[in-house]
């Protein structure tokens, strides 16, 4: 069935998803069948491999007929840093403008010179997900417009052109936009912290930060701001901006002072996640920078000790002895992520190094990664009489040692060490 005759054979589809292929070549004919189906209210576009742009943003005008969309998505490239900007032009995106019922935009082709006056009419925005790049300077319009709509509750702007730029332009517009709950930025600064105290329902932050503390004097506080996303390898967040934070999420190394000035002015944390402790985590990143020492290891795990909310855990370890610090300073815990990484200084790293961990006899949930070959089945079967106590083991194995690790979950339960088998489930590694 093609596009075309959606209207006649699907009149009451109202959410469409739509992936095209590896290139723009012959779209046209899409889009213009696409701009017939004008009963749909929720609209997604995305391109299976990143495709070059350029100038074909234009074809997307037959678009403009779909008044009634409230959400609209693009995902024209797989990495947003790599969007091409040559050829797009500001009134290439002028179909927006048609489009007054829309609720929710994101879009990835790069914020361009006037590029907002497009969604000026939109005023009942309340999701708007934008991207910039450092090479592109948004014109004094385009923060205007920004500021204008104050619907807006969610309000995400990534990439890189706020790190080398005047945040200024921004930081006016974000002061206007009162209704926000949730704010991403690709680079704020501490300047930034005084308007986002004043944004009274904010209750999220993200992006990355500026390791200077210019232009806040540590006075105002963002006292609503219960949750809070960190960026790029190597910063850190003025924490002390933040003392009602209960959930923390990481995207790369913190410091030990950062940890320690995390459990000083964060009192009320529940839950810290680092956010490559997943399957498909990137197998190079830990928790901590490279060649962290041992004193400043227990410098950091002592000031997560006095985080007495904290009940959850999601870690990345390279090192046995972050493990052995762990296990020694948070008894508090409940719930449990750790993924192992076998980095090439520290080979050795394996299934055993995990036996620490069982002496957080409060653990009720825990899921382990391992990204080491397993060489036996009596590593896994340790590591799971070591956690009898837990509610729930979850392990990611790359998909060779699955077979391995049921046969040492089978072997548990047969010799009665009290492993029902429901409680133990086993998941192949997503490289």
């Amino acid at each position: 069935m093609v596009l075309s005759s959606v209207n006649t054979q699907l009149p009451q589809l109202r959410t469409l998803i739509l992936k095209a292929g590896h290139s723009w070549t012959g779209a046209q004919a899409v889009w213009e069948q696409l701009g017939e189906t004008t009963q749909l209210t929720q609209l997604s576009i995305g391109f299976v491999e990143t495709v070059d742009v350029g100038a074909h943003v234009k074809d997307l005008a037959p678009l403009s007929s779909l008044t009634s969309l409230q959400k609209l998505s693009f995902r024209l490239v797989n990495n947003a840093e790599q969007l091409p900007l040559d050829g797009v032009e500001p009134g290439d995106a002028g179909f927006l403008s048609s489009l007054t019922a829309l609720t929710e935009l994101r879009g990835d082709f790069v914020l361009k010179p006037d590029m907002l006056s497009n969604i000026s009419s939109c005023t009942d925005l309340q999701d708007l997900a934008l991207v910039t790049d450092v090479a592109v300077q948004p014109s004094s319009s385009d923060w205007q417009v920004l500021g204008s709509l104050t619907a807006l509750t969610e309000l995400h702007v990534s990439g890189s052109m706020l790190r080398d730029q005047d945040p200024q332009p921004f930081h006016s517009a974000l002061e206007r936009l009162t209704s926000l709950q949730a704010a991403t930025a690709g680079h704020w600064t501490c300047g930034a912290v005084p308007i986002l105290a004043a944004l009274t329902k904010l209750t999220s932050v993200d992006g990355a930060w500026a390791a200077e503390d210019q232009g806040w004097d540590g006075k105002d506080t963002c006292e609503r701001v219960v949750k809070v996303h960190l960026h790029e390898e190597g910063r850190t967040a003025p924490f002390r901006a933040f003392p009602k934070l209960e959930t923390l999420m990481m995207s790369g190394p913190l410091n030990a002072a950062s940890w320690v000035e995390l459990a000083k002015y964060c009192p009320k944390v529940k839950q810290i996640t680092h956010t490559v402790a997943a399957p498909s985590a990137r197998p190079d990143v830990s928790c901590f920078p490279p060649n962290v020492d041992g004193r400043e290891l227990v410098t950091a795990f002592k000031g997560l000790a006095q985080l007495t909310d904290l009940r959850h855990l999601g870690i990345c370890v390279s090192h046995k002895i972050e493990i052995i610090a762990l296990a020694a300073a948070l008894q508090q815990l409940t719930g449990l992520t750790c993924l192992a990484l076998a980095l090439r200084s520290h080979p050795m790293l394996d299934w055993g190094c995990l036996l620490p961990l069982c002496k957080l006899s409060s653990v009720l949930t825990a899921d382990f990664t391992i990204r080491v070959p397993l060489p036996s089945r009596h590593e896994a079967q340790m590591l799971l009489a070591a956690f009898t106590h837990v509610r729930h083991i979850s392990l990611v194995v790359s998909a060779a040692d699955v077979a391995t690790v049921e046969e040492a979950v089978h072997d548990s339960i047969f010799l009665g060490l009290g492993l029902p088998k429901h409680h133990v489930s086993i998941k192949p590694l997503l490289e």
